[in-house]
């Protein structure tokens, strides 16, 4: 039987001492995640969540820029798009998305991809969503939107490209950050 050990890893970046990592793990393997900030994700004209086939908000919605307001990305809707590097061989065990949804009937939503890279028949093949979560109901407090079930884990840096594509139905709704949670052997 494996023995389990906290794994916390201390980082220190441009001066300032972070903790990045805490978790429970497998002896020999190590904890990771991998922080993106919703403010800093490019707005896309449409995306594959967020078109006339797949509308996530029930019809496409126009993307907007947006600002910045302390972290929390306001006056924003719509497609954005923002690639996201992973370990070689790392496994994903978790895809968290924090938002502030105080609105009863627009949601946000979030989506950890891959595609293919190399070549297949058609242009379509090749894509698949890891994990997806969206904000469900309101709530006027900061709240994390978490899925642990995460299809094709592995990463392989070698076969496929990763991104995460977030989807806003409305401008009132507040993204805030995705993170992605792995294990390494």
């Amino acid at each position: 039987m494996r023995k389990l050990a906290l794994v916390p890893v201390l980082v220190v970046v441009s001066g300032a001492a972070v903790w990045v990592v805490a978790g429970t793990v497998a002896q020999g393997a190590t904890a990771g995640s991998v922080s993106i900030a919703a403010a800093t994700m490019q707005p896309i004209g449409a995306t594959t969540h967020n078109n006339v086939t797949t509308p996530a908000c029930g019809a496409p919605v126009a993307s907007t820029q947006g600002s910045d307001n302390f972290g929390v990305l306001i006056n924003s809707q719509g497609s954005a798009l923002a690639p996201i590097s992973l370990p070689q061989g790392a496994t994903v065990t978790a895809f968290r998305y924090t938002v502030r949804d105080s609105d009863a009937d627009f949601d946000t939503y979030a989506y950890l991809a891959s595609k293919r890279l190399g070549k297949y028949p058609t242009e379509l093949q090749g894509y698949s969503v890891l994990a997806s979560v969206h904000s469900k109901s309101a709530s006027s407090r900061v709240r994390q939107v978490v899925d642990t079930s995460i299809a094709n884990a592995l990463i392989d840096n070698t076969q496929f490209a990763y991104y995460v594509e977030t989807v806003t139905c409305a401008s009132n709704l507040e993204p805030i950050g995705i993170q992605v949670d792995y294990t390494t052997p």
